[in-house]
């Protein structure tokens, strides 16, 4: 009876969500030669953009470019196993790879810790507090690590998130894109993702009623006051705020963990199937 309910209230919530297409995307540049590239950072205060690059079979690496769309160093750091999600604390990259997180000193390209997560399954997308505290996802386990004491921990594990991508934190919350219902290369509607807002203090959940059921979600950023996630299979890129959610539009498949540096009002994305690199301009129509 209480999930008859509680999808009854959802459906209701609904009714009010509006769907718009009040902003766009500008193409401003685009790169190729990537391999498998899963993961951008962009920060306003930080000069370079960093891109993790799964590369198949072979060692991972992380690219370095510069924001006018400049290759700086296409494996500027190697030998990585399978990263993908990417933050940064002071000076300091944080990469998740498989079961592990490196963190690489930006100023010297060199890798300066890896912590294993025993019994993780497929660590995927990686946040960093203003405080400095970190938090992971296992996207196959349905859980998320926090690193504490040099050592990653279960932090959290909930069924209603039992695939959890995109990881934002916002101050005293934490914003979780979970994928799907399922993981699979395709999805059907009533398998999409939603996004949460947990808080941190207490874990206590809510999810964002703009965002029931939105996708197969992937990469989760924020411009000003608002949440910026991608469509996975579809490409499509959603801005999102409580009560609407806006599309932004659509572009090649596997749109992956995008990033936005909202100074510029520009969104980077790396698409993981195309081995390519673009960044777009959203305007405000």
């Amino acid at each position: 009876m209480k999930s008859t309910i509680a999808s009854a209230f959802i459906g209701l919530s609904l009714l009010f969500v509006n769907t718009t297409q009040a902003a766009s995307l500008a193409p401003q540049w685009e790169l190729t030669g990537f391999s498998q590239p899963e993961s951008i950072y962009v920060s306003p205060e930080h000069q370079w953009i960093y891109v993790s690059n799964v590369n198949g079979q072979e060692p991972g690496f992380i690219s370095k470019l510069s924001k006018d769309g400049v290759i700086e160093q296409l494996k500027w750091v190697g030998g990585l196993g399978m990263p993908t999600g990417m933050d940064m604390f002071g000076s300091d990259l944080y990469v998740v790879d498989k079961n592990q997180v490196h963190i690489i000193n930006t100023e010297t390209g060199s890798m300066t810790k890896s912590i294993k997560a025993n019994g993780a399954v497929m660590l995927n997308d990686l946040t960093v507090t203003d405080k400095g505290q970190v938090f992971i996802g296992d996207i196959a386990a349905g859980k998320i690590y926090t690193l504490i004491d040099n050592e990653l921990i279960v932090w959290l594990e909930d069924k209603n998130l039992p695939h959890p991508n995109g990881l934002l934190a916002q101050g005293n919350t934490l914003v979780v894109a979970n994928m799907a219902s399922k993981l699979a290369q395709q999805f059907e509607p009533e398998e999409y993702g939603s996004i949460y807002k947990i808080n941190i203090a207490d874990k206590s959940r809510q999810m964002i009623n703009s965002s029931y059921r939105l996708g197969g979600l992937d990469g989760l950023t924020e411009l000003n006051n608002s949440l910026v996630v991608s469509h996975f299979p579809a490409g499509e890129i959603y801005q999102i705020t409580d009560k609407e959610r806006t599309l932004l539009g659509t572009l090649d498949i596997s749109a992956a963990d995008i990033s936005v540096d909202d100074n510029t009002d520009t969104l980077f994305v790396p698409f993981l199937l195309k081995n390519k690199v673009a960044s777009y301009k959203i305007i405000n129509d």
